[in-house]
């Protein structure tokens, strides 16, 4: 998860060197992958808390069967 989080991080570091008007295509490209980078960074973060949501919730079905059924 904290990948998630950090990858999002390195293309706002070269936005701040690149400036738009000296570089204003590389600047625009840099954007367009950061956007994707932070597009990226919130489907691996909803992945997982869906995955670890599900994995308590299966988990609170198996304790409640097997209480009814010992």
């Amino acid at each position: 998860m904290l990948a998630s989080v950090l990858c999002a991080t390195d293309t706002v570091a070269a936005l701040t060197i690149v400036k738009e008007r000296d570089f204003p295509q590389l600047n625009a490209v840099l954007f367009g992958e950061g956007i994707v980078n932070d597009a990226v960074s919130i489907l691996i973060f909803e992945t997982i808390m869906t995955v670890f949501d599900n994995s308590k919730k299966s988990s609170k079905n198996q304790t409640s069967y097997s209480e009814d059924t010992g």
